[in-house]
């Protein structure tokens, strides 16, 4: 790994905290400051923040060193990246936390206990590898939207998913070429996850959403997840820098499901993202890459659901300790 410049803002030394916020960054100074302070806001205060900036042109250090030191838990590192995912897996090899989340520099969360709740998740059940909560879309001036694609019809007090399933569709098929995406993708883990936004549900837990995922597909939040570190590390491709690819989080989810781990989802707005021009430059910059890599994690499901139908005794359930999980 290359080294990496430390921002001396902020040197000193912690104690390892309990969570870690890899937090990448480029030309994202219209925003940190508001993800930040949801940070800050946490009623969990056992956390640091490794902020990676990509060598920002804009305000994104200025404002990043001034809460670093007002903030000893926020570190700052700054170099060029070749993209989010070396950016990401530079903050991963400097953080300590035994957990892990990732958030983007337009993002932040809603849920003030959401760290506290994502611990004592854990805490409770050391079978479960994530725990993860319902992604919100926000517009630049501030006015909540609706839960994202897919995962609307997961929340409390909720009527259900059709309202950003329709507007989604709606969006998508307006452009021509549009109708040929999605025809191609019409498998049968697609359909399933359509018809599975309609119908307002309970989100499955551990394996039974290993189940759920199997016929679906359905993502984590990245936004909002909490993973246990070992697994993050396990899971996640590592960036091979010169590549020049921005990385693969659909690797990281097949992964994850593949190897057995499990997960606990909470049913409450946790995270939001922001929408509009400008915002989530860390999204943009791997979405087309992300497209590509999405229909190949799709075409993997398939074969991997065929081969659970014919040897279901080959899927082994783990701890996030790793240790197959006992079969009672």
């Amino acid at each position: 790994m290359r080294a990496v410049k430390y921002d001396t803002h902020n040197a000193g030394t912690m104690q390892k905290p309990k969570i870690s916020i890899l937090m990448p960054v480029f030309n994202s100074g219209k925003y940190i400051a508001e993800t930040l302070d949801t940070v800050i806001a946490q009623t969990f205060t056992d956390w640091e923040v490794v902020l990676m900036d990509g060598g920002s042109t804009d305000e994104t250090l200025t404002v990043a060193r001034r809460y670093a030191a007002a903030h000893p838990n926020i570190r700052v590192f700054s170099e060029p990246d070749e993209g989010v995912y070396d950016a990401i897996n530079k903050a991963f090899t400097k953080a300590t936390g035994e957990f892990v989340y990732l958030l983007c520099a337009s993002d932040g969360y809603l849920e003030r206990r959401w760290f506290e709740q994502c611990v004592a998740a854990f805490e409770h059940d050391p079978e479960i590898a994530v725990v993860w909560g319902i992604p919100m879309g926000f517009s630049p001036d501030g006015a909540t939207l609706e839960p994202a694609f897919g995962y609307g019809h997961f929340l409390l007090d909720q009527s259900g998913g059709r309202k950003p399933l329709l507007k989604e569709l709606a969006r998508r098929l307006v452009h021509p070429k549009e109708w040929w995406r999605l025809f191609k993708k019409m498998d049968a883990a697609h359909l399933a996850a359509i018809k599975s936004a309609i119908v307002k549900s309970d989100i499955p837990q551990k394996k039974e959403f290993f189940r759920y995922w199997l016929s679906t597909g359905l993502f984590f939040p990245d936004g909002n997840m909490c993973v246990a570190r070992s697994v993050f590390a396990e899971c996640l491709p590592l960036y091979v820098p010169g590549t020049r690819e921005p990385g693969d989080w659909p690797e990281f989810y097949f992964n994850f499901n593949r190897k057995g781990y499990l997960s606990h989802g909470i049913p409450i707005p946790a995270n939001f993202s922001q929408t509009g021009p400008g915002a989530n430059e860390v999204t943009r910059r791997a979405r087309a890459y992300n497209d590509a890599k999405q229909e190949a994690y799709f075409k993997k499901l398939a074969e991997f659901r065929r081969e659970i139908k014919a040897h279901p005794e080959t899927m082994v359930f783990r701890a996030r300790s790793g240790e197959p999980i006992a079969v009672q």
